[in-house]
């Protein structure tokens, strides 16, 4: 099953997404803020799972978003959608991920749901992410 993982601390941001994702496309999105959580989810994946991408919130009270890149994303290439609302705060984010050279765009907020989609490459149109590749 193709999963999203979204990281952040507020999850009803992404509750629009989780029901879209999943009636629509039969995608699960799953949302956590907590490391060992997240160390289970790509150590120990279920068998079938495919992470499709990341949505990633910077300024978590519980967890450094900058761990999360170094600990996890760094050394995959999945797409990240950073979703922060504070613009310096994922311009930071969004750079420490080019140094590792995982793909991320910056949606705040997580507000547009097409979007994210679309860069995941979950819906029609021009795929973000592999146009990215071609560049």
């Amino acid at each position: 099953m193709q999963v999203i993982l979204c990281v952040d601390d507020q999850p009803k941001r992404y509750e629009a997404l989780v029901a879209i994702c999943h009636m629509d496309h039969g995608i699960r999105v799953v949302v956590t803020d907590n490391a060992d959580a997240i160390r289970q989810f790509f150590e120990f994946p279920v068998q079938g799972d495919e992470v499709i991408g990341v949505c990633l919130d910077h300024d978590m009270p519980q967890l450094s978003a900058f761990y999360v890149v170094e600990e996890f994303l760094g050394p995959r290439n999945i797409p990240v959608v950073v979703t922060s609302n504070n613009y310096s705060g994922a311009n930071k984010l969004a750079a420490a991920l080019n140094d590792f050279e995982v793909p991320c765009r910056i949606e705040p907020g997580a507000r547009d749901r097409e979007f994210i989609m679309n860069y995941f490459g979950i819906i029609d149109g021009p795929n973000y992410w592999k146009d990215l590749e071609q560049d």
